[in-house]
């Protein structure tokens, strides 16, 4: 009676971890989905102002954001396929105990160090744009 006990325990603990890293993968595919679409956003910012940045003579700095953000989404694709090959591998995992390893450490730092270069060029671009759209409200203003 006591084995089966602690198999029965041992059981709803494998259960109990794997729905965590499941949660943990979840949310971690829901933010690269996030912000993947969030760079889309800020490719077409760009390519939105691009006659108005250009024209404030900011064309090398314009070059590097929209190189910057083409290496986020590539960034963001890889990310994406390490998080689905990890889901696959974790699939013929199943019967095993799942840990949260070094791996999930690893894939995680890597996401967040994503996200955060993603907010620094997104903050970089806004004040771009700001910038553009001030100088532009500003001389409206002094034409009138």
């Amino acid at each position: 009676m006591e084995n089966y006990a602690e198999k029965e325990l041992l059981n709803q603990s494998k259960k109990s971890d794997w729905e965590r890293v499941n949660k943990l993968m979840e949310h971690l595919k829901s933010n690269l989905e996030f912000y993947y679409l969030d760079l889309n956003s800020l490719e077409s910012l760009i390519d939105y102002y691009f006659s108005k940045l250009v024209a404030q003579e900011n064309l090398d700095e314009l070059r590097e954001l929209q190189q910057g953000v083409l290496e986020l989404k590539t960034q963001c694709d890889y990310l994406k396929n390490r998080l689905r090959t990890y889901e696959k591998r974790k699939e013929v995992q199943v019967e095993n105990q799942p840990v949260l390893n070094d791996d999930n450490k690893t894939l995680e730092d890597e996401i967040q160090k994503f996200i955060n270069e993603e907010n620094e060029l997104e903050k970089v671009i806004f004040s771009m744009i700001q910038e553009v759209l001030g100088n532009d409200t500003a001389d409206k203003v002094t034409l009138n």
